[in-house]
């Protein structure tokens, strides 16, 4: 499966994050596939919420640290965070 976009169910509903997209214009976060290729397959969406929206302590832009949305968002390398992507754990 290509996992283009990530959605979830609750409550027998199918909801696709509004993270996935840039404010701008909603096109598609840059590289969102390649990060999402790299999650774990049975990572809660909280965690995946936590993953993309949540500063973490390094990719910093102009000094400060960022967002991995912000990150991907602004062109930094994609390899960075599906490195960090990699490193999550399901939850086990």
């Amino acid at each position: 499966m290509a996992r283009r976009l990530y959605a979830y169910r609750r409550d027998g509903d199918l909801l696709f994050p509004e993270r996935q997209f840039t404010a701008p214009g909603n096109t598609l976060v840059p590289y969102l596939h390649a990060v999402l290729a790299a999650l774990p397959a049975g990572a809660h969406p909280g965690s995946i919420a936590g993953f993309f929206l949540t500063v973490q302590p390094d990719p910093v832009l102009n000094g400060r640290a960022v967002t991995v949305k912000e990150w991907l968002e602004a062109g930094g390398p994609s390899e960075f965070v599906i490195e960090m992507a990699q490193d999550l754990t399901a939850g086990y």
